[in-house]
């Protein structure tokens, strides 16, 4: 992992797998699910993938993995999540 000035800091790692959601909590109480199979891969010279825009004064608070059952996979099916944009 390079972290550099541009990419900003290091907040969490987690093993997941295509099947799992990211649940991401700020401080000031944004929260957001994004589905792993939507969000962009990348190989060994990347920079990383934004999921989250932060205000300037909120700092993430948690990442957790959250396994989807059978229920929740029919409900996010074809929905397109945009996470870098969601801040409700």
């Amino acid at each position: 992992i390079s972290i550099t000035e541009k990419t900003g800091s290091l907040v969490a790692i987690k093993a997941v797998q295509d099947s799992d959601d990211l649940m991401i909590i700020t401080q000031l109480g944004i929260t957001i699910r994004v589905a792993v199979n939507k969000i962009a891969t990348y190989r060994r010279a990347t920079q990383g993938v934004r999921l989250i825009n932060l205000k300037e004064t909120d700092k993430i608070a948690s990442v957790a993995r959250v396994y989807r059952n059978e229920s929740e996979e029919e409900d996010t099916n074809g929905e397109d999540v945009d996470a870098e944009n969601n801040e409700s």
